[in-house]
């Protein structure tokens, strides 16, 4: 089954990272790492993104399956 992997962690920025961003250096950034994965369970897709964490707001809608004991 194909699958999808997302990793959030939170860090204070580099000095490259506040300039990029247009953010004051040692500000908070949010990191998320996305990774696809294939059927064969070969990574098809991979992304590192860097945001301010002073407008960076996340929001998932998880479908969840129903459990039966």
């Amino acid at each position: 089954m194909p699958t999808g992997r997302e990793r959030l962690r939170t860090r204070l920025a580099t000095q490259a990272e506040a300039r990029k961003l247009g953010i004051p250096p040692g500000s908070a950034v949010m990191l998320l790492d996305k990774t696809s994965v294939s059927t064969g369970g070969d990574v098809v897709e991979y992304s590192h993104i860097v945001l301010p964490g002073e407008r960076t707001e996340f929001r998932y809608s998880v479908p969840l399956e129903r459990w039966t004991p």
